[in-house]
């Protein structure tokens, strides 16, 4: 029972998140992405594109944001972006763990949209830190 509660709760977090309005262009690629398609490899997919896109936007900020920082600061945010990959890497193989058959398919779904979720919540970070940067 609890294991259906838990892959319940995963769905619905990644249908939630599918569900938000596009704030930003990748989110609107990959919500028309999502309508058009209707298999479960090629939702996946869709996921897969955005989360690349949302990997360069990541390098994007993280280099502009360095280069606003003292040497002292652009060390710390090194550090914090190091951590932060361990953790990234972390969530993959735990959610990697959860795409097991008696899950199901949709297992692949959630876990790519939740990946991609933690990649865009970084970005959206860094973004915030830069354009505070910029208001100094």
């Amino acid at each position: 029972m609890l294991r259906r509660i838990f892959a319940t709760s995963l769905v619905l977090c990644a249908l939630a998140g599918a569900a938000r309005a596009a704030d930003d262009p990748i989110d609107a690629e990959l919500e028309s992405c999502l309508d058009n398609e209707m298999t479960t490899q090629g939702m996946v997919e869709c996921y897969g594109t955005a989360y690349d896109a949302w990997d360069a936007a990541l390098n994007e900020v993280y280099a502009a944001l360095r280069a606003t920082l003292t040497p002292d600061e652009a060390a710390a945010l090194r550090d914090a972006q190091r951590a932060w990959i361990a953790f990234r890497d972390a969530e993959q193989a735990f959610l990697g763990s959860l795409q097991t058959p008696d899950r199901g398919t949709i297992m692949r779904i959630t876990s790519n949209a939740m990946l991609t979720d933690v990649v865009k919540a970084r970005v959206l970070a860094l973004r915030s830190l830069a354009e505070g940067e910029g208001e100094q």
